[in-house]
């Protein structure tokens, strides 16, 4: 709104009061008077009517002088962003342009030297792969291009430490889902239930669940509070296996003559898993799992949660 606009504005507030304020004077004095003065009272109110009529015209045509100039300057703004935007990406292909392959190669080697995270690899890898189309024939791609295969052995030793930091958080987990886990005749389903839920859950199949600190039959059987929540992985036979709600369950003999027995459950898939195959399990310790057989003596076993290898 320019300052015209807003002089005509105030003004025209003015006369408003002021013809509101003499129509109310007039008025009163206009109930008591001559015939003459009444006459010019008359006259008055209808001199000060044409004015406020006035008024509101001219506020009327301020406010839309108003509307439009915003509208002006909405529109003009617009247009300087996108002006701003042009120039922004002009600039940018002008540096581009400018850069040498020495430049850029040199650039894509000193984030090399520093990346030390998967994402600044996969940046960096993503440059080196991109050189060759942006500068093609340049000596430098040779250069550049020697840096890739330690940048991808970097990045999968970083991939693995990720995994395992996942992986013993989740054992640490685990323990805490096996607090209640007792040792006997009874196997704990709650505790063992809870653990293949949150295997399924996070991931955690063989190649995981193997790399997680481990304990053995011997151990276990000796301490089970201490290795409980434990990594084992153990060869044998399928001497037993069934589907038992959600999850597969049987027994595994190890060792020489079934010297050693596990209780297995899993939440995997089974195919091709069956009694008498031979098989490799990743499973983390829950209890000592003692049972009656049926030809007589007890045979004390450890249950196991986890996966056969290459099992989905």
């Amino acid at each position: 709104m320019n300052r015209c606009v807003v002089w005509n504005h105030v003004a025209c507030v003015c006369v408003l009061a002021g013809a509101v304020m003499c129509l109310s004077f007039g008025l009163v004095s206009c109930g008591s008077g001559t015939d003459a003065a009444a006459q010019q009272c008359a006259d008055r109110e209808a001199a000060l009517g044409v004015q406020v009529s006035e008024c509101q015209v001219a506020l009327k045509n301020a406010n839309e002088e108003r509307d439009s100039c915003q509208a002006s300057l909405k529109t003009l703004g617009d247009k300087n962003v996108q002006i701003q935007s042009r120039l922004d990406a002009v600039e940018k292909e002008n540096a581009e342009l400018k850069q040498t392959p020495a430049a850029v190669s040199q650039e894509i080697l000193a984030s090399a030297d520093t990346a030390d995270t998967i994402a600044e690899i996969d940046a960096v890898l993503a440059s080196i792969a991109g050189f060759a189309d942006r500068f093609p024939g340049a000596p430098e791609i040779r250069v550049v291009s020697k840096r890739a295969p330690a940048l991808k052995k970097a990045r999968v030793a970083l991939v693995a430490e990720e995994e395992r930091a996942r992986a013993m958080q989740a054992i640490a987990e685990i323990r805490s889902l096996l607090e209640n886990a007792e040792d006997g005749d009874e196997l704990s389903l709650v505790q063992i239930i809870l653990v293949a839920n949150h295997l399924a859950k996070n991931d955690l199949k063989f190649s995981a669940i193997s790399q997680l600190p481990r304990t053995d039959f011997g151990e276990a059987m000796k301490d089970a509070d201490s290795e409980r929540g434990k990594a084992m992985v153990v060869s044998g036979s399928v001497i037993q296996i069934a589907k038992d709600g959600e999850y597969f369950t049987g027994l595994i003999c190890g060792g020489s003559y079934c010297s050693r027995v596990y209780h297995f459950v899993t939440p995997g898939t089974t195919r091709g898993i069956n009694q008498g195959s031979y098989v490799t399990f990743a499973g983390v310790f829950v209890q000592r799992y003692s049972y009656s057989n049926s030809g007589g003596g007890t045979t004390h076993s450890l249950a196991l949660v986890g996966y056969f290898k290459n099992q989905d």
